[in-house]
C-alpha cells in the first residue's frame, strides 16, 4: 500500500500519508521492543520482538506466536520467506519454519552450529542460508546443515545478514567486514576497500543489481566492482 513500517524499542509505527500511527502493548502487542519486520506475498506483516515472540498483523488484527505455540524462542531476530511460501524465523533459541500453520524447529541437536539465529535467506537455487552469532554461516539443503566459518575464509563468525545479487553471488555481513561467497570461495571487503564500517548488519540488492551495505559505520554502495561510502547528509564521504 506504500506505507512505511518502523520497528522501535517503544513499539511499532506505521507512516501513511504523512502521519504516524503507533502500535504497542495497549493495542495488542505484548512486547514493545521490535527486532525484525517482514511482509510476505499475501501482504501480511510479520513482526519479531524481543521477549514477546512472533506476531502477525493482517487486516488490522494481531496474532501472536510464542514458545507455547512451538516457537523455538521468544526473542525473534530474523524473518524471511522461501519460494514455497514458508516463513523462516530465527530466534535466540533456534530456527523455525512456519508452513500451512505447522511449526518445525531446528536447533544444534539437528546440526545447526548455533541456536542464536541472526539472519535467514533462501537463494535462487533453493538453499537456505543461516547467519548465527559466533558460529558462522550455515547452509540448509536436502534437510542437512553445512557450516562455514573462519577456517573456510569467512572474515568473522557473527553473521548479521545474507543476500544474493543478480549474478548469484552471496553477500554476507559480519562483525568484521563484508564477504562475497562465489564458487565456494570467500572474498572479504573492509574499510580498507572503501566500506563505511567493518560491522555490517544489513545487505540489500536493488532492482538494478546494486548492492547496498548498512552497518555501524554508515551506508555503502557496491557497484561496478567498487565500494562507495556515504556520509550522514547523503553525500559521498
Amino acid at each position: 500500500n506504500g506505507d512505511g513500517w518502523v520497528g522501535t524499542q517503544g513499539g511499532l509505527s506505521r507512516f501513511s500519508n504523512g502521519i504516524f500511527s503507533n502500535f504497542g502493548k495497549k493495542t495488542g502487542l505484548p512486547s514493545n521492543v521490535i527486532q525484525s519486520l517482514y511482509e510476505d506475498r499475501e501482504q501480511t506483516l510479520w513482526i519479531g520482538t524481543v521477549g514477546g515472540g512472533l506476531f502477525r498483523f493482517r487486516d488490522g488484527n494481531f496474532a501472536s506466536y510464542t514458545a507455547r505455540d512451538g516457537l523455538a524462542g521468544n526473542d525473534v531476530m530474523s524473518i524471511s520467506e522461501d519460494q514455497e511460501g514458508s516463513l523462516w524465523v530465527g530466534t535466540s533459541d533456534g530456527l523455525n519454519r512456519f508452513s500451512q500453520r505447522t511449526v518445525a524447529s531446528y536447533t544444534k541437536m539437528d546440526g545447526l552450529p548455533s541456536d542464536i539465529i541472526l539472519a535467514t535467506y533462501e537463494d535462487t537455487h533453493g538453499n537456505l542460508w543461516i547467519g548465527t552469532a559466533d558460529h558462522g554461516l550455515s547452509q540448509f539443503r536436502n534437510r542437512k546443515f553445512t557450516s562455514f566459518d573462519t577456517k573456510q575464509g569467512l572474515s568473522n563468525e557473527t553473521v548479521f545478514s545474507v543476500t544474493e545479487d543478480l549474478e548469484h553471488n552471496l553477500w554476507i555481513g559480519t562483525r568484521k567486514g563484508l564477504n562475497r561467497f562465489r564458487n565456494g570461495h570467500f572474498t572479504t571487503y573492509t574499510t580498507k576497500d572503501g566500506l563505511a564500517g567493518d560491522t555490517v548488519t544489513v545487505t540489500f540488492v536493488d532492482r538494478e543489481g546494486t548492492l547496498w551495505v548498512g552497518g555501524r559505520g554508515g551506508l555503502s554502495r557496491f557497484k561496478d566492482g567498487k565500494l562507495d561510502p556515504f556520509a550522514i547528509k547523503g553525500g559521498s564521504s
